[in-house]
């Protein structure tokens, strides 16, 4: 490199006279053509751009043809052999500069394309004053000399400008820089890296860690993941600097991954400095995500170099021949500096009104410092030292979406400097903040440092000791109050210990059941208590409702609260449910409020569920609840608000169907007053919460606050000031009147005036969970009622007395402060009602209604359970052996059994597989149904059981589950005689003139018995016995039964009425051996042959054995083949 220097400086005087005369006779001769020419050097890598000189005049053409530069001509001169040397070649590309400045003379230099050839050509072209396009590499001195001109948007310079400026928009000033210099050319990677750091370093910005991976490393996400976990303790913020696209970061993300930072704390920057047309993303495979890539990715910052994305991009990347992206990439930029060398040549010339101006070099250079000029793919800007600034797009990977979401804005500004110059910079105009990361933006460095030098240790430890010191003395104050407040409730009349409340289930509780819960309507089995929170329990020895919340927080009862209770405990009246207290524990034990338990339910319960309801409809309520018994409610409600009112409580402040209790007098009493005021405040503070989340009012509820009352609570959820309930003494009691009419109108008409259902919630959406969870009631719901109160016009309304229904219209739609008090409603209501002054008679005459529909009842459902019963007995005896039927109906084990004797028989249909085949399922079942009705006859008129049918096939055994002594044989013979006696003459139904045919095989001797399984007991057989009567029938012949030896020998011996034959050279069991079989004739008065087909009787020979047709073929066991019918 020094030599080619010293010999160019030595050749400079050579040359000076010659090219001095040279030059002017050129111009004179392109003066006096009126066109003059400009000679452009091209020094160009020819393994990328392999037809460069004939690309750049095309170019000119086409740039030109747009009046661009017109009055010029331009001779591009190259060298088609050297351009881009390396090892002992570096320096061609300097080397061919000079030679085209000096032999050529040309004014403009676009290359050299050699990083290693840029230092010395920049220095030359501001030596020569001409100017020079640098649009490929990158070499440090791009920011030192303005003589070159950087065109490339992939430039260490460009990279880092937009990397300040993002690092800068989120507020961070350190990094850690990845890099691979062995992965490229190391010489580039250093000089790009030097470019990175001075850039950043001009912006107060700071590299605290920079790591050179090795290829080796880059290959193993493990081994990197090691390096990251060494690092992580002085970084935060990483950017590898090393990739082209996001497919060259996935083993640095993976690595990530596996070192397990937190997310929280490192953000990872990647960098796409060019891809084709669009972004490519490693997780995606068409509209599929790999989720696995994708979770590497996740949480990433992404910037991307979009410039070249442009539609005029796009369609000029379609016309080039090279599809590489990185060729496709130098054909882009060199037609850029192609269009800014003609368009500033131009604007040159007419600035200075010299058409030689493009000799001038360093003119047209200042011309290009902060520059903007529309370029062909989209505006160019130039910063002061000419070098190109192009926003890139920054993007940030979303865990669950499958595309990044955009980030940051970057945008090119300009701003005057120092010296009235406008300078030209990027800037961020605008940020996501729907970006999960912006919920918490990690810091780029620990608050006190990587090593913890910016933290005075000394005056934080006595900080943090004097904050602790405080902290403890706090807690043990607060300790100390919370134990004298807990000793003062624990004192308290209302006060009860968990010890003294027990579940109902804890005691014999069938004594408690109401009539309510008769019905499936009481306490203990609504669905709408379940809801509220209800339990059935035992305060000591006295049945009790509580009202179970659960707890997040110690309870604290200040001097207003414990009046309350008091107030509460001491109450009486005989409208008014007894207050029994509270119990509260430690957190998480639950809050308990006991109150007295209603023995029939509530009136919710009683009047106002829909199976209350049905029953009303269809005339099968238990008791009719006529006008006298609805007048009696509505009295004794009133009575129980009057009393209220004029009490020290003032109001009831919660007062709905399902707080009116209705004890075994039939008397109803008010229950749950008071108690809302602490609940509302307790639960707004997120000291209880109700069971599964739900509102503490509910659904079903709501209808009963007025609108003016759900506002209150609305409002006190987002201030937390009680005043903004409203619950004065006059609002309370309006309140109260408010409600009472709804119940007075769902009372008359049996019917609820808005049927929410709580176990229909309308789901809320994941942002608005916490907002739910300390609402007192489900706005959604509320949204579904009826805007405004009317009474219906139905036939139910109509038999209501007019005065009871605008006492009803004026408690639920006169404005606050004019509704009715209840002075005056029961005043209305006592005489539109007529009510009665006792409902003992009334009560009398209901319970003999009752008592008479309750034996009616009982009765059918008596009759029906022994229907019932008798039925699956019969059933069960079917299945099973009569006698182990009855021991298992009483619960009792059925022991396996040893039989000494007892008699098998199995039969098969003769190829009744290929009949079904050839028949439908109906006619198969029409075909046996028949068949086996009459084989069951023929088997209990023998006193047989049938073990199992399988398909076709019986299992009939003689002597279980009763022992026979030898009359087991002969029943089992008749059984196998009487069904062939049946087939021959059962015609198959679908198939007329057709018959069936069977084989029969028996055997006696010992089995054992026993009953298998539980849910579906089997009474099965066992022994060697039955596995040989198996294979007498599966080697059978069709419409013959066969018997072992020992069964013939017993048949004929204890009954001789029975004809047997030897069969023709016996039989050949495997596993047994060669056995003497006999076939089964018949008895003397019917002894028949079997396969004669006129049904004669046959004589027998003088030897006394009957003749029989030839013996065919063995039958095997498959039981499908053979002949299966006979026609007549």
């Amino acid at each position: 490199m020094k030599f080619l220097a010293c010999s160019v400086k030595k050749r400079r005087k050579a040359f000076a006279l010659c090219g001095g005369a040279l030059v002017a006779l050129l111009g004179w001769i392109t003066v006096a053509q009126g066109v003059h020419e400009v000679r452009v050097g091209l020094v160009v890598d020819h393994d990328k751009l392999a037809d460069g000189k004939t690309f750049f005049e095309r170019s000119v053409s086409e740039i030109q043809s747009r009046n661009t530069a017109k009055e010029y001509s331009f001779r591009v001169l190259t060298d088609e052999k050297r351009g881009c040397g390396v090892d002992r070649q570096q320096g061609d590309g300097a080397f061919v500069a000079a030679n085209l400045y000096f032999r050529q003379k040309i004014t403009s230099l676009f290359g050299p394309m050699c990083h290693s050839d840029l230092e010395i050509t920049g220095r030359l072209s501001n030596q020569w004053n001409i100017i020079q396009f640098n649009f490929w590499r990158d070499h440090h001195m791009d920011i030192d000399l303005q003589t070159v001109v950087q065109m490339s948007t992939s430039s260490a310079v460009n990279f880092a400008v937009n990397l300040a400026t993002l690092l800068n928009s989120l507020n961070w000033n350190k990094i850690a820089l990845f890099t691979c210099e062995k992965c490229d050319d190391e010489d580039l990677t250093q000089n790009r890296l030097q470019i990175v750091r001075r850039v950043l370093d001009s912006r107060g910005m700071q590299i605290v860690q920079k790591c050179d991976l090795t290829p080796q490393q880059m290959a193993q996400p493990g081994v990197l993941a090691d390096i990251l976990n060494k690092t992580k303790l002085q970084m935060r913020i990483m950017v590898p600097f090393f990739g082209r696209d996001l497919t060259h970061y996935g083993t640095f993300v993976e690595a990530v991954k596996i070192s397990k930072l937190d997310p929280e704390q490192y953000v990872t920057i990647l960098t796409v400095f060019y891809d084709k047309v669009n972004i490519t993303l490693p997780w995606m495979n068409g509209d599929q995500v790999n989720e696995t890539v994708k979770e590497s990715f996740d949480r990433s910052i992404v910037m991307v170099n979009e410039y070249y994305h442009s539609p005029k991009a796009v369609e000029f990347i379609r016309t080039l021949s090279a599809q590489d992206p990185v060729k496709a990439l130098g054909y882009l930029q060199l037609y850029e500096s192609i269009h800014v060398d003609l368009t500033m040549l131009e604007k040159a010339s007419n600035a200075s009104g010299q058409p030689e101006i493009f000799r001038n070099g360093s003119f047209i250079r200042g011309m290009m410092r902060n520059l903007e000029v529309e370029g062909p793919f989209g505006p160019i800007y130039l910063d002061s030292n000419t070098q190109r600034l192009s926003p890139f797009a920054v993007y940030y990977v979303e865990p669950k979406i499958a595309r990044p979401v955009p980030f940051v804005t970057i945008r090119v500004e300009t701003f005057d400097a120092h010296t009235g110059e406008e300078l030209v910079n990027l800037g961020s105009v605008g940020v996501n903040s729907n970006v999960s990361l912006m919920a918490d933006i990690p810091p780029d460095m620990p608050t006190c440092g990587f090593n913890n030098e910016l933290c005075d240790q000394s005056g934080t430890i006595i900080v943090i000791a004097s904050v602790m010191a405080f902290v403890v003395a706090s807690i043990i104050m607060f300790i100390i109050f919370r134990k004298i407040k807990t000793g003062e409730a624990k004192n308290m009349p209302w006060a009860l210990p968990a010890s003294s409340i027990r579940n109902q289930c804890d005691r014999n509780g069938s004594s408690m059941l109401s009539m309510g819960s008769v019905q499936n309507k009481g306490f203990s089995q609504s669905a709408n208590d379940a809801v509220r929170f209800r339990e059935l329990v035992m305060a000591d020895v006295v049945p009790a409702v509580c009202e179970v919340y659960g707890t997040k927080d110690r309870i604290v009862f200040d001097k207003t609260d414990m009046m309350l209770l008091y107030q509460m405990k001491q109450i009486v009246h005989e409208n008014l449910n007894v207050f029994i207290g509270l119990v509260t524990g430690k957190v998480p034990e639950p809050l308990k409020v006991v109150w007295s338990c209603g023995y029939r339910g509530t009136i919710e319960n009683l009047l106002l569920s829909k199976k209350t309801q049905e029953a009303e409809s269809g005339g099968g309520a238990i008791m009719p609840m006529d006008d006298s018994i609805k007048g009696a409610f509505v009295r004794d409600i009133l009575k129980g608000l009057i009393y209220l009112h004029t009490s020290p409580l003032q109001y009831h402040g919660a007062l709905c169907p399902a707080q009116c209790f209705v004890d075994q007098y039939w008397v109803v009493k008010l229950s749950g007053f008071g108690v809302y005021k602490m609940l509302y405040k307790w639960k707004n503070n997120s000291i209880v919460q109700t069971n599964g989340g739900r509102p503490l009012i509910p659904n079903a509820d709501i209808h009963y606050y007025s609108p003016e009352r759900r506002m209150g609570l609305r409002q006190f959820v987002q201030t937390n000031r009680f005043e903004s309930l409203g619950l004065t003494e006059k609002n309370g009691q309006q309140y109260d009147m408010y409600s009472f009419g709804m119940i007075l109108y769902e009372i008359l008409t049996l019917r609820k005036w808005s049927n929410l259902d709580d176990f229909r919630d309308t789901p809320t959406e994941p942002s608005n969970t916490s907002e739910e969870e300390n609402s007192f009631f489900n706005e959604s719901a509320e949204a579904q009622l009826p805007k405004q109160f009317a009474v219906s016009n139905d036939e139910e309304t109509k038999e209501i007395h007019p005065d009871l229904l605008g006492i009803i219209t004026k408690c639920v739609n006169s404005p606050m402060g004019q509704k009715p008090n209840a002075e005056n409603a029961k005043k209305i209501i006592d005489s539109a009602l007529k009510t009665p002054p006792s409902l003992v008679d009334q009560m009398l005459s209901n319970m003999e209604q009752y008592t008479t529909h309750l034996e009616q009842l009982v009765s059918e459902r008596t009759k029906q359970l022994m229907e019932a019963m008798e039925h699956s007995t019969a059933l069960l005896r079917e299945m099973l052996p009569a006698q182990v039927a009855d021991e298992l109906r009483k619960g009792n084990r059925v022991a396996p059994k040893y039989y000494k004797q007892a008699s098998i028989l199995y039969s098969d249909i003769v190829g009744f597989t290929s009949m079904c085949s050839e028949s439908t399922p109906m006619e198969v079942v029409t075909l046996l149904g028949g068949l086996f009705k009459k084989f069951d006859q023929i088997i209990a008129d023998n006193d047989c059981y049938k073990v199992e049918t399988i398909g076709d096939a019986y299992m009939i055994a003689s002597g279980i589950p009763i022992e026979k002594k030898v009359e087991n044989v002969r029943d089992i013979a008749l059984v196998g005689l009487g069904m062939r006696d049946f087939l021959r003459h059962y015609e198959i139904p679908h198939r007329p003139g057709n018959f069936l045919q069977c084989r029969w095989g028996i055997n006696t001797g010992p089995v054992f018995t026993g009953v298998i399984g539980t849910s579906a007991p089997r009474y099965c057989v066992f022994g060697a016995t039955a596995s040989l009567a198996a294979q007498m029938e599966s080697m059978g012949m069709p419409g013959h039964i066969q018997m072992a030896f020992a069964t013939n020998q017993l048949l004929t011996n204890r009954f001789p009425e029975f004809r047997t034959q030897p069969r023709q050279g016996g039989l050949t069991v495997q596993g047994v051996g060669h056995l003497l079989t006999y076939w089964l004739l018949g008895r003397i008065d019917a002894l028949v042959d079997p396969s004669d087909e006129d049904l004669t009787l046959r004589k027998p020979l003088e030897n006394g054995i009957i003749p029989l047709g030839p013996e065919t073929e063995r039958r095997p066991t498959s039981r499908i083949d053979g002949p299966m019918t006979q026609t007549l």
